[in-house]
């Protein structure tokens, strides 16, 4: 966690005794398992503390959280394989009361599939990928991921699939597979970003 708040650190500035915060920038989702319900969101910015508020996809404010730190874990059951949005804002103290900046933008998290792969050996020359439905999904997309030199990951769409398809047979050695969900929520689809993540749940077909 510590790289990653290295990573989006903002250039500390000095502030006006009695100010507002700037505008909280940057908001990933650093970890989140699939099928899970304790995200961990980073963000950049500099200020005494932070207001993060969750909702779900479908607009619904779940739980507001304070910290100090330029992180934070949510708890919340019903996001648990369905997704949701979040916002961020910073405050400073100012006296025994709080100025509050200006909200981040509104960003979407939609959580990876929860998967599994079975290998074949022998005379077979596939694996099978199954994955546990999501909420509200219309469709999923398969990804191959190939580490770059730095150390980052890039991602190749390999093929995408129904929302009835659970399970698909792939080439042995593909790689590093990543199953992502489509869901549609009050009419609205949204799409498992990748550049929204810090990190991703790999299968990992290497031999």
């Amino acid at each position: 966690l510590a790289t990653v708040l290295a990573l989006i650190t903002v250039p500390a500035k000095k502030v006006e005794a009695g100010a507002a915060p700037a505008k909280v920038r940057n908001v990933l989702c650093y970890n989140w398992k699939p099928k899970t319900a304790n995200p961990t969101f980073v963000w950049a910015g500099v200020a005494d503390g932070y207001q993060v508020v969750v909702y779900s996809l479908g607009g619904k404010k779940l739980k507001t959280y304070t910290t100090a730190a330029r992180s934070y874990t949510v708890n919340i059951n019903s996001i648990k394989n369905a997704g949701c949005k979040i916002r961020v804002r910073g405050y400073n103290n100012v006296g025994k009361s709080k100025k509050f900046g200006a909200w981040s933008d509104t960003k979407v998290f939609v959580p990876q599939c929860d998967a599994t792969i079975r290998r074949y050996y022998g005379a077979r020359n596939d694996a099978v990928i199954n994955w546990t439905p999501v909420k509200n999904a219309v469709g999923y997309r398969i990804y191959v991921a190939t580490k770059n030199s730095s150390g980052s990951y890039s991602y190749k769409m390999y093929k995408k699939a129904g929302k009835q398809i659970t399970s698909m047979s792939v080439p042995k050695g593909l790689g590093y597979i990543v199953v992502s969900p489509d869901v549609k929520v009050k009419g609205k689809t949204y799409k498992c970003v990748m550049k929204n993540y810090y990190s991703f749940w790999y299968l990992n077909d290497s031999y």
